[in-house]
């Protein structure tokens, strides 16, 4: 979870600055936090889930085509919480 512990960093560091977060355009990173979404336990999970909702680029980076996998991969997520699954595939398609 290095990349992901970077990006709170950095996050912080760009608060100090009345920034707002990056985006995250990298799958590397986003797969650390598709990793801590899949853990029901992680103390990150929701931290984790909004910057999979918010924070990734939709469109042709590497970290998109990694979201699409996962949202179509993600059948428990539809079954067990359909407002959750409907909310990430929104988070695909906003503009």
């Amino acid at each position: 979870m290095e990349l992901y512990n970077e990006y709170l960093k950095e996050i912080e560091e760009r608060r100090g600055q009345e920034l707002h977060p990056k985006p995250i355009d990298g799958a590397e990173l986003l797969s650390e936090i598709i990793v801590q979404i899949r853990d029901t336990d992680n103390v990150h999970r929701k931290d984790a889930l909004n910057f999979f909702i918010y924070n990734v680029l939709p469109g042709t980076t590497s970290a998109a085509g990694v979201k699409a996998a996962f949202l179509r991969k993600s059948s428990s997520v539809r079954l067990q919480y359909p407002k959750l699954h409907l909310l990430l595939l929104l988070s695909c398609y906003r503009i």
